[in-house]
């Protein structure tokens, strides 16, 4: 074992003197090593470079040559005792007495002996070694002990390094490589890309000049920015590069630039990378985009037909998307989408229809909000509110009692048996709802499927029927007229505040027009003709004209803004309309037809007491039906003052129907009779006019005097500033002409060649 340990040292102390000899070339070959792990021979020209690593080469070889050539002799064996001794400290000198022997050769025992006993001792005193440790002999060569930090540096610079394949280390050693790709590349270009809610425009984010060298700067971006990475090269690369932000992705090659996009969602570093080296290094902080907000005011107002008018304020850094109205009640959720002003706008202070009528909770108190959506798809609800839902007003007894059973059946869906019972009696009796086929066939769809009641939205769809029953009953073809129409009106509402493009706005304005168009030509208010009580057509309508005019020139000169808020007083002049049945209408259609049916009678009173034998004296029995209409003109003109009607025309035209009549029996008297009866068929009709105008004011709308467009524009062929209505109907006016030819033709104080030529013109009549 000694002799182990012997050997042991020798080779010990022998290294120990070539580190001491080799210290130099190490501490250099430590310091490139570490120098080119951390990247510090990256920035330096290529002359430079080359010159100094061949220079260090050179140094280096000339330092371990000369520590070869001054190498220490392998230590021999008593000099390994000599160092087992020493650095066990053993005294006496025992591991080399253990093996020396006698210088001369004695048989004196005594002397055999002793130093047989002097052996001994020192082979057990040199059975206390154990292995030698090294000790090192560079503190001459290394007075600073750069070996230590260098030492250190190395390992932590090849630690950073081997992360990028040791390619810093492995371009130090070859600059060549760095060269070919410091030439190839000719610039690195960054496309920073807001999002498009955010309406700001891509900018440049470029390296300086052939942007091998990293460069770093701080920019601010939004969340859900596009970074476009752009690396441009005469040549391709011998391996594509990579662009990391937050992931690393490959860089494909298209035509002379390799490019790369990424998203921007955190604060954090891109980097370009070629061959695990650095070509590019940008900081982005992001943005932090905010919630919407949004408020809900409590002054809700409510059309005639059930809709809400929602006052609201929404704002948010980048815009608003979307706000929609939610009612709550229970478990049942409605929801609506407000037309918004302008999609997109950071501020909104506005309102907006919503209809809830078809939705089963109307009439009850609902949880209502509004819940704000921005562009990035971020949501933020207001404070809740207690709202009673409108009811759409219906006034037809079958279209109400449909309207109950679907309230009933949406508190109580397990009463769908008793429920499609008293369907089926509504549906035995057609009559009672003017055999409307289509509200019919709802009816049917519904018994049909409250009977089967295995579909799981059997109770859904039950309730939808039974509303397009009652709208069919209730309005007729009208009220998908009206859907149609206010379809049209939101879909260009939409449109403008989404910023759809100029063909879409003009289809959209185009549909709308003809939407109402059709609407206003059959539009009956109260089950009410209009045009056949004005003698004009509903459409020709001054108001609305002018207001669907004035929004085709602002769409046509791109002026959205404008053209919005006139479409917001077409919405609120739509939305205050009343369609459909309404007691007061039907009450006040009974007397207009009551009133022409009269004015009818007396036309044809006239004429005939005209052809009696003695022209205008009338018999007994005319006299009988004169009493008659005039009795019956002072009814409706009683029903039309209970409407709030001014009578004066009728008023007068009665009393001269009474005087006629009170005049008719007395023999003279013919003409005058003749006169006050046709004044008072004149005065009925101006009367006519005068309240089919008052109700077509009381609608909000005007009549035909001064018309020059009709509802799409376009301009009537019959309009006119200056229209002069006559006092008198042609009818009166051609009896007034025949009466007074007769006359003077009966006067025989004419001449006769006058007379002859006066009755050239009776025999034309």
């Amino acid at each position: 074992m000694l002799t182990t340990f012997i050997q042991a040292a020798r080779l010990i102390v022998y290294l120990e003197r070539l580190w001491a000899a080799f210290i130099v070339p190490f501490i250099v070959l430590a310091a490139l090593l570490a120098t080119a792990a951390l990247g510090l021979w990256a920035p330096l020209p290529f002359i430079l470079h080359a010159g100094l690593l061949g220079a260090i080469g050179l140094g280096f070889t000339a330092a371990v040559v000369l520590a070869f050539l001054k190498r220490p002799p392998y230590p021999t064996v008593a000099e390994g005792r000599a160092i087992v001794e020493r650095r066990h400290h053993l005294e006496h000198r025992p591991v080399t007495l253990s093996a020396d022997s006698l210088s001369q050769n004695t048989t004196d025992p005594e002397v055999a002996a002793l130093w047989a006993k002097a052996q001994q001792q020192a082979s057990k005193q040199a059975a206390k070694a154990g292995a030698v440790r090294a000790h090192t002999h560079t503190i001459k060569a290394d007075k600073w002990a750069l070996r230590y930090p260098l030492a250190i540096l190395l390992v932590f610079a090849l630690w950073l390094d081997w992360g990028t394949g040791f390619y810093d280390l492995r371009q130090t050693f070859n600059p060549v490589e760095k060269q070919y790709a410091l030439q190839v590349i000719q610039g690195i270009d960054v496309w920073v890309t807001p999002p498009e809610y955010t309406q700001q425009p891509a900018f440049l984010y470029k390296a300086k000049g052939a942007t091998a060298e990293a460069k770093s700067q701080l920019t601010k971006i939004p969340r859900y920015s596009t970074l476009k990475v752009l690396v441009h090269v005469s040549e391709p690369l011998r391996k594509e590069p990579e662009a990391t932000y937050g992931e690393a992705v490959t860089m494909p090659l298209k035509g002379n630039t390799y490019s790369a996009s990424l998203k921007a969602t955190e604060s954090d570093t891109l980097w370009v990378t070629y061959r695990g080296r650095t070509l590019f290094e940008g900081q982005f902080s992001v943005a932090e985009d905010l919630p919407p907000k949004v408020t809900l005011s409590d002054k809700f107002t409510r059309t005639p037909e059930g809709m809400l008018d929602i006052p609201f304020m929404a704002t948010d850094d980048y815009g608003i998307a979307k706000i929609t109205a939610i009612a709550k009640h229970g478990d049942y959720t409605a929801e609506k989408e407000l037309v918004l002003p302008r999609v997109g706008a950071t501020e909104i202070d506005d309102s907006s229809y919503a209809d809830f009528t078809a939705e089963p909770i109307a009439g009850l108190v609902v949880d209502f909000t509004l819940k704000a959506e921005d562009q990035a798809g971020q949501t933020a609800s207001s404070m809740s509110l207690k709202v009673q839902l409108p009811e759409r007003p219906f006034n037809h007894p079958v279209a109400k009692k449909l309207v109950q059973l679907r309230k009933t059946l949406f508190q109580y869906p397990d009463q769908h048996e008793s429920i499609a019972k008293t369907l089926r009696q509504i549906m035995d009796a057609p009559k009672e709802f003017d055999d409307n086929k289509r509200a019919y066939l709802s009816m049917t769809f519904a018994y049909r499927t409250l009977a089967d009641n295995a579909m799981a939205d059997a109770t859904e769809r039950t309730m939808g029927l039974l509303w397009d029953a009652a709208l069919q009953i209730e309005k007729g073809p009208l009220g998908l007229q009206l859907e149609r129409m206010l379809n049209a009106q939101r879909n260009l509402q939409k449109a403008l505040s989404e910023g759809a493009d100029s063909e879409t706005i003009d289809r959209l304005f185009r549909e709308l027009a003809q939407a109402m168009n059709d609407l206003m030509r059959s539009a009956q208010f109260g089950n009410m003709d209009m045009e056949s009580l004005t003698g004009t057509p509903t459409l020709q309508n001054r108001d609305l004209a002018e207001l669907m005019q004035k929004i085709n020139d602002l769409l046509k000169a791109g002026a959205y803004d404008e053209a919005r808020e006139a479409l917001k007083q077409l919405e609120k002049m739509m939305a205050h309309v009343q369609f459909g049945d309404n007691p007061a209408m039907e009450e006040f259609q009974k007397a207009m037809q009551g009133l022409q049916s009269i004015m009818k009678q007396q036309e044809a009173l006239i004429e005939e007491a005209f052809n009696n034998e003695v022209a205008g004296r009338m018999t007994a029995e005319q006299r009988l039906r004169q009493q008659l209409l005039g009795t019956k003109l002072s009814e409706q003109i009683q029903a039309l003052q209970k409407l709030g009607f001014d009578t004066s025309k009728l008023n007068e035209a009665m009393m001269n129907m009474n005087g006629a009549f009170k005049l008719s029996g007395r023999p003279g008297f013919e003409s005058l009779v003749y006169e006050m009866q046709n004044r008072a068929l004149q005065l009925m009709q101006q009367g006519q006019q005068g309240i089919a105008q008052q109700i077509r004011q009381q609608m909000g709308y005007g009549g035909m005097a001064g018309m020059r467009r009709d509802p799409s524009g376009k301009l009537h062929p019959m309009a006119g500033e200056n229209v002069e209505i006559p006092d008198e109907a042609p009818e009166t006016l051609s009896r007034k002409i025949r009466k007074e030819l007769f006359d003077r033709a009966d006067d025989i104080g004419r001449g006769d060649q006058e007379q002859q030529y006066l009755r050239r013109l009776l025999d034309a009549f």
